[in-house]
């Protein structure tokens, strides 16, 4: 009985000790040297034409919603940056609906040439809620394919 006792012991610990040995390996080549860490804490990986940028969605006691879009382009290859926002309202728990921000149709797209740049929109919110940023940023340049960030900022307007 000892025995059996001592080899069930011994292969539980031999099983957890080959599961914390083992460490994830990965083929992807990555350049740790250009990624970017956004708000919401995902990593993305390579960019091909700007180093890095910074996404922020707020809405102030006002019902003001700020959206504020930085980044910093590759000087070498970086041509244009362009991103496109819609503002959403979470109704009945699950749905979201595109609130009206004065944009063509609701909408707010805008384009730069600017290597180091930000854009910046206001919009003013007029009920309580929770409501999110829906952000697509896309850089072009010679550096390879454009870079496509799609992003989505949630926050509480009470």
């Amino acid at each position: 009985m000892k025995r059996t006792l001592n080899r069930l012991l011994a292969l539980i610990l031999s099983i957890l000790m080959l599961c914390t040995a083992v460490m994830p390996i990965s083929a992807a080549e990555t350049n740790l040297t250009n990624y970017t860490v956004e708000n919401s804490n995902t990593v993305t990986p390579y960019l091909n034409n700007y180093f890095e940028h910074s996404f922020h969605f707020g809405i102030d006691n006002t019902g003001n919603a700020d959206v504020v879009i930085t980044y910093i382009g590759e000087e070498e290859y970086f041509t244009q940056a362009k991103i496109t926002v819609k503002i959403q309202k979470r109704v009945l728990l699950l749905f979201w609906t595109t609130v009206d921000i004065g944009e063509p149709d609701n909408i707010w797209t805008e384009t730069s040439t600017e290597v180091y740049g930000s854009f910046i929109k206001s919009f003013q919110i007029e009920k309580t809620g929770t409501y999110r940023a829906v952000i697509t940023f896309e850089v072009s340049g010679t550096g390879g394919a454009t870079d496509v960030v799609e992003e989505t900022l949630e926050v509480e307007y009470k």
